[in-house]
């Protein structure tokens, strides 16, 4: 779902067709079209709305506290604990 997030938000204005419907719809609602096509289906899947919602921080960059420097990585790379493997 957050792949489809951060595709349909590439170019929010595409239309984009649903399957196999006759219709099309604009890519920035594809997305939640999904999620109400599939919960009505099966019920309110929250894999969906968490994967919507990681989607949405991708795009809008609210995940940037997430990243880490590359000194970071190579500091716990060297440590004493991966030493190990």
């Amino acid at each position: 779902m957050t792949e489809i997030v951060i595709r349909s938000n590439i170019n929010p204005d595409q239309p984009s067709r649903f399957f196999c419907c006759p219709f099309t719809i604009p890519a920035k609602y594809y997305p939640w079209v999904f999620l109400l096509i599939f919960s009505l289906f099966f019920g309110i899947l929250w894999h969906f709305v968490v994967g919507l919602l990681v989607g949405y921080l991708h795009v809008y960059e609210y995940n940037r506290f997430l990243k880490v420097g590359e000194n970071f990585v190579i500091q716990h790379e060297n440590s004493i604990f991966l030493a190990w493997l």
